[in-house]
């Protein structure tokens, strides 16, 4: 589990898996082994295993109290999920609860959830399984979206992939008829010093989370990157990307934002970092 302390709020991860593997060059169809082969003496082993060809990610949400208010950012894969792309993931028995609560934060303590968009890994936990029955794993909180990202989800799982309507069905769908689905806009503020940030183009309104205390400032940042060796290659998309074009320029945009500042970047797919400048190019700081 990662602290991070920004002035007087404490940001703690809440881990689901550390070693998620995906196919490189079908994950990012831009790259090349060639590519991969050139960094692999940075991000071998820990970001990328080289037998495999594959990158590694964590799954990884982010829990935190400001203004009286306890927060949660994503919320991973979720337990006896089915109908999962990912093997792993069908039937899964993940810890994350225990992390959760092991942070601090019980299930009924939490007040707001805020999934930075709708998709499989981001959005699991939402529910839970009870007595055969979807219910809503908070049973007291908010569950902050927007109304273009509901719509599109709603959109895919009636014409998209059979995955949209299944984790719709199981995850998004439970929250709504329980009442506890909120619409907000993508500059809703949470609390103090804590607003939503529009990170669009991974999906249409993709959301990123600022926190700011004490002068000090933190971004979780979704699925905006979902690897370090996207700072170097800023214009690689993930082959979830909806628009690879929004999607790269709100990826350069945001590694400027934060280039060569005390900004502590909050990924769901790696480490907690900060961003530094080598040269012309971008760098992903774990220290």
């Amino acid at each position: 589990m990662n602290k991070i302390q920004i002035g007087d709020i404490a940001i703690s991860t809440v881990l689901e898996s550390d070693h998620t593997l995906f196919d490189a060059e079908a994950f990012f169809p831009d790259a090349t082994p060639e590519l991969f082969e050139k960094e692999c003496s940075w991000m071998a082993p820990g970001l990328f295993d080289r037998e495999r060809n594959s990158i590694i990610c964590t799954i990884q949400g982010y829990v935190f109290r400001a203004g009286g208010l306890n927060v949660l950012v994503d919320t991973c894969v979720g337990n006896d999920k089915e109908g999962r792309s990912q093997p792993a993931w069908n039937n899964a028995q993940f810890p994350w609860l225990d992390n959760l609560v092991g942070a601090g934060f019980a299930p009924e303590d939490i007040d707001i959830v805020l999934c930075t968009h709708l998709h499989v890994d981001h959005v699991g936990w939402n529910t839970r399984l009870e007595n055969g029955e979807w219910v809503p794993t908070f049973p007291t909180a908010q569950y902050l979206t927007t109304a273009v990202e509901l719509e599109n989800l709603q959109h895919r799982s009636d014409s998209g992939p059979p995955i949209f309507r299944t984790f719709y069905e199981d995850s998004v769908l439970p929250v709504i008829k329980a009442g506890q689905s909120v619409l907000v806009g993508n500059d809703h503020k949470i609390a103090d010093g804590v607003c939503l940030e529009s990170l669009p183009g991974h999906t249409p309104d993709h959301m990123g989370v600022k926190i700011v205390s004490g002068g000090q400032t933190a971004l979780a940042i979704g699925d905006a990157m979902h690897h370090p060796i996207q700072a170097l290659y800023p214009d690689w998309n993930s082959q979830h990307c909806a628009d690879g074009l929004l999607a790269s320029q709100t990826r350069r945009s945001l590694l400027e934002e934060v280039c060569d500042s005390p900004v502590q970047v909050l990924p769901a797919h790696f480490n907690p970092c900060h961003v530094t400048r080598r040269g012309e190019e971008y760098w992903i700081d774990f220290g």
